[in-house]
């Protein structure tokens, strides 16, 4: 990435920023009860909180924000490409589906972190195919989905390639791509009727493992 000038502050002098290679935007929401929500009403708790385009930028958003394992239950934040919302009626997410990793609070700040830094600096060669990365937070764990358009085969191994990299997880990790639900699918609609229980990712001293469903809970 090559450094822009600005002037800074009309006292001539320049501030050199580096810029990324297409612009992103923040999101955040927060229902506590989202078995209750509506589709339209699940739309409306979603807060843009803004916009980058540098380097620079994207820090003094993120210095300032709550890790992940301080959040509070209900919580959802969420980095897209700019002009794409995160909910799977945007019409640039339709069509497509996700990688979700189950993981335990004390290693989803760093996992959250890896994948943000590695996306917007364009890490994986299907940078244009993921939409966003969305992170969302349940009673004794955190969810943190990566967002894709539709691939095909190639595509996904591609993302698969680059998730366990930018995680150092090994093969024996599955990463399971489902497809977004259909547009007519009620939010709380979405992990009925035969969804999946992904596998939640934890560690040991041989590196991360997984666990079933209902399996070493906290």
């Amino acid at each position: 990435m090559q450094p822009t000038e600005q002037k800074s502050g009309g006292q001539g002098k320049e501030a050199e920023k580096l810029p990324l290679s297409r612009p992103f935007s923040f999101w955040f929401s927060y229902a506590p009860n989202k078995a209750k929500l509506r589709r339209e009403d699940y739309e409306s708790e979603i807060k843009m909180l803004g916009s980058f385009s540098t380097v620079e930028d994207f820090w003094s958003y993120y210095q300032h924000m709550v890790r992940p394992d301080k959040l509070p239950v209900g919580c959802k934040f969420a980095l897209f490409q700019e002009g794409i919302k995160p909910v799977w009626e945007d019409k640039e997410n339709q069509g497509g589906g996700s990688y979700t990793l189950r993981t335990k609070k004390q290693y989803a700040n760093k996992f959250w972190e890896d994948l943000l830094i590695s996306y917007i600096g364009e890490q994986c060669d299907e940078n244009d195919d993921i939409c966003g990365l969305n992170l969302g937070v349940k009673q004794n764990e955190i969810n943190i989905s990566i967002w894709t358009r539709g691939l095909d085969e190639e595509g996904r191994d591609i993302i698969d390639d680059w998730i366990r990299k930018t995680l150092g997880f090994s093969d024996r990790i599955e990463l399971e791509y489902r497809h977004h639900p259909r547009t007519n699918e009620e939010p709380h609609q979405q992990h009925k009727g035969g969804a999946p229980h992904h596998k939640r990712i934890e560690r040991n001293d041989g590196g991360f493992k997984q666990k079933g469903e209902g399996e070493g809970r906290a």
